[in-house]
């Protein structure tokens, strides 16, 4: 009657360096701040897989080669969407998804704004997790 956890760390090339064993550690203890009920639990197994080349840093010059949704290399009615195009977000998932949304909205005729969904305020994870803010600094608790 098991649980699991899995932990994903992206952009982590200070971790990267980390025996697998301190890297579970980490990953526990941060389990155990976010979910007080677990610092009981007992870990049975994990393993840690690291994949270096899974996440990229996003710079000025990377974000400027990204085309746009509409309009692209003057080709009138081709619209792109993906985690590649300019969306305001970084190449993830979410980026590709508001940029399916900002193309659909482009063939109906609509301002994006209809159409795509509006970024989810960051106090919202927060407060369901019993936290008041997250920052650079670490969890601050209520």
């Amino acid at each position: 009657d098991g649980r699991r956890v899995h932990a994903v760390m992206s952009a982590s090339r200070g971790r990267a360096a980390l025996a697998p064993e301190e890297v579970v550690r980490r990953v526990c203890r941060d389990v155990a701040a976010w979910l007080p009920h677990a610092r009981d639990a007992r870990l049975v197994w994990s393993r840690v897989v690291k994949e270096r080349r899974a996440t990229f840093a996003a710079t000025p010059e990377g974000e400027r080669a990204r085309p746009p949704i509409v309009g692209t290399n003057g080709m009138d009615g081709l619209l792109l969407a993906g985690d590649y195009v300019q969306t305001g977000w970084p190449a993830t998932m979410e980026g590709a998804a508001r940029a399916g949304f900002a193309a659909a909205a482009a063939v109906l005729g609509v301002p994006a704004s209809e159409v795509v969904p509006p970024p989810m305020a960051p106090g919202v994870i927060s407060a369901a997790m019993g936290l008041s803010a997250v920052g650079a600094e670490g969890v601050e608790r209520r």
